[in-house]
């Protein structure tokens, strides 16, 4: 039962803002105390990747194996995040979760699929049917106005799916839930969380692309300090969002 005052609370508890720097902060201290674990894993992850990429089944290969073992690079960086003894073994817990870490992938998938929908249909028809570009004059103003429609398309379907961004999270931290439960769950979370979630993932992105134009290796850094100061944030909603007195 709860107490006079708690559904106020809670409601306060939701609307707590989360520093995008004291993220970022915890992120670089997860990263330094595990830095050999994480650059093993690392090494790992993304040797199966291109070794799957290059094989002559590669495309079948990738249908089956990396679903799960996305899933299980998710698990290995949020106990990383969150201090709990990560090991290169958790890439390969994903696959304990077959069907949940398939269903995931698939259904995200399927979504951003439906929503690109319209830039396919629209491209089609008035790309590959126009007499000028089957006679091989099309204008720059075409070419504009069709990026123009993706790009517009783009950020539609990224406006819709910002709130379920947290789905791999969710899905990997709390396996006990269904498929569709995940992202239900992703959009709970990221209510009245998306500035500071787009805020934190934009610095991200520029940080990283500035390290990758300088040198390989800050580029990595900078990138795996992120995705863990993303997890922490992922942390901190849930420690919010899930705050009640009894």
């Amino acid at each position: 039962m709860t107490t006079p005052g708690s559904h106020d609370v809670a409601t306060t508890n939701i609307n707590v803002e989360i520093s995008i720097i004291e993220c970022i902060k915890e992120g670089w201290e997860m990263f330094k105390k595990h830095f050999l674990i994480l650059m093993g894993g690392f090494i790992v992850f993304f040797a199966i990747t291109i070794l799957i990429q290059f094989t002559m089944i590669g495309m079948f290969v990738s249908i089956a194996i990396m679903p799960p073992l996305l899933g299980g690079w998710i698990l290995f960086l949020l106990n990383a995040a969150r201090d709990s003894n990560p090991r290169v073994g958790d890439l390969f817990k994903g696959f304990d979760r077959y069907g949940m870490t398939m269903g995931v992938y698939w259904l995200s998938t399927l979504i951003v699929g439906i929503l690109l929908f319209p830039s396919f249909l629209y491209i089609f028809g008035n790309l590959l049917f126009s007499p000028e570009f089957l006679s091989g004059n099309l204008f720059y103003s075409e070419f504009f106005e069709i990026y123009f429609f993706v790009f517009c398309n783009a950020a539609i379907i990224f406006l819709i799916f910002i709130r379920f961004v947290l789905f791999w999270f969710v899905a990997m931290d709390e396996m006990e839930r269904g498929i569709v439960n995940v992202f239900n769950e992703s959009a709970r979370l990221m209510k009245g969380h998306v500035v500071s979630y787009l805020q934190l993932s934009i610095l991200g992105f520029l940080l990283t692309l500035g390290g990758f134009i300088l040198l390989v290796i800050p580029g990595l850094i900078i990138m795996a300090v992120f995705i863990l100061a993303q997890i922490r944030f992922y942390l901190k909603l849930k420690e919010i969002k899930n705050t009640r007195i009894e």
